[in-house]
């Protein structure tokens, strides 16, 4: 049986430290922009806890599609209620934070919602997108959202500890986190499939 809803992510509490050499970013600035203090170092670091993450999503999605298919008896719908599982975290990201029973917690509602749905829309989700297609675009982020993600969902952090690690300004900050969530929601509701919104999932 797989390892339940991934171990445990490395975080970096403390390091809140202004990196230098930059100036920061003009409240104006193209939110999309590499961040002028992620020097090479820091993306390293940026990068190696993303990827962990991605590590402890595809656990999850292991764990929720192992009790789904003991459930369900069936393993498509099995896929497809923890591919809806993972989309329902993704639209609320910042639950990725915590561990323990927030997260768990959130997980078993989320699976217990899909597990009496699914069943009811077997064969009506063809449009909607599988794991493998759903990590590959998590996968494909690019480095100003990764690091927003690390910062706001894996570490826990706020706006303004967000605005020191990409040395910006709070509006900057603010305007490219809610950038970064436009991007994550468009992959859960892509998992869901249709007209229908991940963020419904409660």
């Amino acid at each position: 049986m797989p390892e339940p809803f991934g171990g445990p992510v490395r975080r970096r509490h403390g390091r809140r430290q202004a990196l230098r050499g930059a100036a920061p970013t003009p409240t104006n600035a193209p939110t999309d922009m590499p961040p002028a203090a992620m020097n090479d170092e820091h993306a390293v670091e940026i990068d190696r806890e993303y990827d962990a993450w991605l590590v402890r999503l595809s656990q999850t999605y292991e764990s929720v599609q192992y009790c789904c298919r003991y459930r369900l008896g069936d393993p498509a719908l099995a896929e497809r209620a923890a591919v809806e599982v993972i989309a329902g975290l993704l639209a609320r990201p910042q639950v990725w934070q915590y561990f323990g029973l927030p997260f768990s917690g959130r997980v078993a509602k989320l699976t217990e919602q899909c597990l009496a749905e699914v069943p009811a829309r077997a064969g009506s989700s063809a449009t909607a997108a599988g794991f493998d297609e759903v990590r590959d675009a998590l996968a494909a982020l690019p480095p100003p959202d990764r690091m927003r993600f690390v910062e706001m969902c894996v570490e826990g952090h706020d706006e303004a500890a967000l605005a020191t690690a990409m040395d910006c300004s709070e509006e900057t900050a603010r305007r490219g986190w809610a950038q970064t969530l436009g991007r994550l929601r468009d992959i859960a509701d892509r998992a869901i499939g249709g007209e229908r919104d991940a963020a419904r999932l409660e």
